[in-house]
């Protein structure tokens, strides 16, 4: 007997009383099960993707506020922003035109406040669509592969998803009344999923009847009032047996509720998965550290995307080190989006009943084992002193901080080596200065590789070389870790 569906619905054309159509979903656990029932008993015969007898399904994220809005106004310098919550591009011209009650030119924030809207682009402004966390399929009464609509809606917000050979399958059965389409999804097929895992999504399904040539297409629904692409008008369905995309290749941690710092839904790109996620804010002037003048009415919006490994060990057969990249060509105005960047490794040690896992904003330097067996690295994190990348005097400047961490059973405990940033020649420990690098002699092989390191004892002493004539030497102990001393080293003078 078949399962019990997670979902179905009678599908109607607007004033219909009776359904003869019918929609019925349903979870296995390890992908959907769509099947649909169409009345239609006069086949269209046009090749056409959209006017032609086929079904649509609509799915997107359970969560609206991820899916966020669909209408946008944009400008000529391009982006994707909101005024008062609303697409009126009239709206975003005043904004742009607008000026402080009291438009000082001697006043810094005044001036802050002008860049911020200017930053926005010229008037006059258009509305735009773009979609993010929404996938619409088409199935057709002649058996063609599956087709996913609206590209050019997911170019507009910088996506570009793609289904893999295999994410939608199904087979058409002609019956004496119309159709029967019988559809399995694999996860890829929803295009977008949360992490950890898909329990509840939003759904409708559309039959389009097309009809005999010159004649108007009926569309029957399984919502009595569709609206295209509002996700408003699905339907709320919760699995039973939810899924669990593979979104990495050997790794299935990656969907544990609990792992912190990686992005909070992935995108179909192909045969592979890409971490993506919505960011808004107001447009705001990063010149002027002291104003931070924004346009407090509009909101920009951006969709980050991040690509995922390959995951390596790092410390043994039973670690992983998987790298997040973020991806996009503007990478100096994603790294300015702190929650958003997301951009590091997640360092996990493999155990039956829970991994351990450790979210790192950099990259893994070494890794090795403490004396206790405890998965141990060192990792070099790179952020802006400010942030964000801002104006003024070391504004934009790196600095960067060397950790030693511990996968501990409790959580990953970590402790500072080093710090230094772009704005000095100071090399510090816990703010205490080690080295001044003014004058100090580089070769050209430790310029290609700074700092250099080399073990004294490995998994306790730790050699870090800045120059040719000098480096930092840090240690800790053995077993677990504590205990860290860091000190400056020179070369003994010849006598």
């Amino acid at each position: 007997m078949a399962a019990p569906a997670d979902f179905s619905a009678p599908l109607r054309a607007r004033g219909e009383k009776q359904a003869a159509s019918s929609a019925r979903l349903t979870s296995d656990g390890r992908q959907l099960l769509l099947e649909v029932e169409v009345v239609d008993p006069t086949p269209s015969t046009s090749a056409d993707d959209v006017h032609s007898d086929h079904v649509e399904v609509w799915f997107a994220l359970e969560d609206l506020k991820a899916v966020g809005p669909t209408r946008f106004v944009t400008t000529d310098a391009g982006g994707l922003f909101t005024v008062n919550g609303g697409d009126k591009p009239r709206e975003l011209d005043r904004s742009i035109r607008m000026r402080s009650a009291e438009d000082d030119e001697e006043d810094r924030c005044t001036a802050s406040e002008r860049s911020a809207r200017e930053s926005i682009g010229k008037p006059p402004s258009r509305r735009v669509r773009a979609f993010f966390g929404l996938a619409h399929l088409g199935l057709f009464r002649d058996g063609r592969p599956a087709v996913l609509y609206d590209r050019p809606l997911y170019a507009a917000a910088g996506l570009a998803p793609s289904l893999a050979p295999g994410d939608v399958s199904y087979e058409v059965q002609k019956t004496k009344r119309g159709y029967h389409i019988r559809a399995v999804l694999q996860p890829g097929g929803l295009v977008f999923v949360p992490r950890t895992g898909v329990e509840t999504l939003r759904a409708r399904v559309d039959v389009i009847d097309a009809g005999p040539p010159g004649a108007p297409e009926r569309v029957r629904s399984s919502h009595p009032a569709p609206r295209w692409a509002e996700p408003s008008t699905f339907h709320v369905v919760k699995l039973a047996q939810p899924l669990k995309p593979r979104l990495l290749a050997g790794v299935p941690e990656l969907s544990q509720q609990d792992l912190e710092g990686l992005p909070p839904y992935f995108m179909r790109v192909g045969e592979e998965w890409r971490g993506v996620a919505a960011d808004s804010r107001e447009p705001t002037d990063v010149s002027n550290r002291y104003c931070l003048s924004s346009a407090s009415e509009v909101l920009e919006h951006v969709f980050l995307q991040w690509k995922l490994g390959p995951a390596t060990p790092f410390a043994g057969p039973d670690t992983v080190r998987v790298p997040v990249q973020a991806t996009g060509a503007d990478a100096m105005r994603l790294r300015g989006l702190r929650e958003a960047s997301r951009a590091g490794e997640l360092l996990l040690l493999r155990e039956e009943q829970k991994p351990r896992a450790a979210w790192i904003a950099g990259a893994t330097e070494l890794g090795f084992r403490f004396g206790d067996g405890t998965p141990g690295a060192v990792v070099k994190q790179t952020g802006w002193m400010m942030g964000m990348p801002m104006g003024g005097p070391c504004g934009a400047a790196e600095e960067n901080t060397l950790e030693l961490v511990r996968l501990g059973e409790s959580g990953p405990i970590s402790a500072e080596l080093l710090s230094w940033d772009a704005c000095s020649n100071v090399v510090a420990h816990e703010g205490q200065e080690l080295i001044d690098l003014d004058g100090a002699s580089f070769s050209e092989d430790s310029e290609a590789s700074w700092p250099g390191y080399t073990w004294e004892q490995p998994g306790q002493k730790l050699r870090m070389k800045f120059a040719d004539d000098l480096w930092v030497v840090a240690s800790w102990n053995a077993r677990d870790g504590s205990g860290v001393t860091v000190r400056a080293e020179k070369p003994e003078e010849e006598p």
